[in-house]
């Protein structure tokens, strides 16, 4: 006698459990959690792809700490922030002159740390004076800004006064270049 249709169903399919179950590369059911789809992965841009030669580029350090106020041609704000532009390397002519640059609040308590702002330092006066630099000038090092900047200026505005008068006071020929 032959088997019923439900019979033959399940010896079908018993059959078919049989020869899966017997497959040497069996797989055996695995718990699947499904979880939203991650966000696609940015890559970084290369330092080439933004203009910075590094994560310590001078540059970029005046655009995040400096250029807010100074701007960014270093014009400043006429009776509130001083111009760099074609004034700030006069100071190294005036003794005095080269610790008040890494005196002034901004730099002293700048949170570069010193060879940053050493670089910094360096980087903005061939910037913005390039032309009045001192033939002897020698760039800043991150030990000289760090023992300058241990003593913020108090009296800024009188201590840059006094600079200025005596740079104005100071013969053309000794302001060598």
């Amino acid at each position: 006698m032959r088997p019923s249709l439900p019979e033959r169903r399940f010896l079908l399919a018993a059959a078919l459990l049989a020869a899966w179950a017997l497959q040497p590369h069996h797989v055996h059911a695995q718990r699947v959690t499904l979880a939203p789809p991650s966000p696609p992965r940015l890559q970084q841009p290369a330092a080439s792809d933004i203009g910075l030669g590094s994560a310590h580029d001078p540059e970029l350090d005046y655009v995040l700490n400096c250029q807010g106020c100074h701007r960014a041609d270093g014009s400043g704000t006429p009776g509130a922030i001083p111009e760099l532009a074609g004034h700030m390397a006069r100071f190294l002519w005036a003794s005095g002159g080269r610790e008040y640059l890494a005196r002034v609040p901004g730099v002293a308590q700048s949170t570069l740390d010193d060879a940053s702002l050493a670089q910094l330092l360096n980087w903005m006066l061939l910037r913005f004076d390039a032309g009045a630099m001192p033939g002897s000038f020698e760039p800043f090092s991150a030990a000289e800004v760090a023992a300058l900047r241990r003593e913020p200026l108090v009296r800024v505005s009188e201590t840059r006064r006094a600079l200025l008068q005596a740079i104005a006071g100071m013969p053309a020929g000794s302001r060598a270049r």
